[in-house]
């Protein structure tokens, strides 16, 4: 049973924008380490920026809490499989957290699909209830 939907955009530019006006340490405070050399590895590390921004809100707003004491930027993390698809790591206290707040005793699954351009990044999340 779905217990949380989440979406979200983001354009390329404000990502490019405030990696320029405040560098690396920007995009740190968003993203762990993983996330952060992934996207310094590939041709344009503002897009894949982008994207670990679009899919953490997304998640926050699926899990309906947003990004508050009980949830934090690295509470979850983005990890691209081999073949480009979007998987989300929930820190398995927040994920303990969320299935007592989403009536999921036995559990939640989350999906994640991504889609991007040079111009805007999208981030769609699904929470079910096991």
């Amino acid at each position: 049973m779905i217990v949380g939907i989440g979406a979200d955009l983001c354009r390329v530019s404000r990502i490019e924008h405030s990696l320029r006006r405040f560098g690396d340490s920007f995009a740190q405070t968003f993203c762990s380490p993983r996330e952060f050399e992934y996207a310094k590895a590939q041709s344009n590390p503002a897009v894949a920026f982008a994207l670990c921004f679009a899919t953490k809100e997304a998640f926050a707003k699926a899990a309906g809490t947003g990004f508050n004491a009980d949830l934090w930027w690295d509470d979850v993390e983005t990890v691209f499989n081999h073949d480009g698809r979007a998987q989300l790591l929930i820190d398995a206290d927040v994920a303990t957290c969320l299935q007592a707040r989403l009536g999921a005793p036995a559990g939640i699954k989350v999906h994640v699909t991504t889609s991007a351009n040079a111009e805007l990044c999208s981030a769609f999340v699904v929470i079910d209830r096991i």
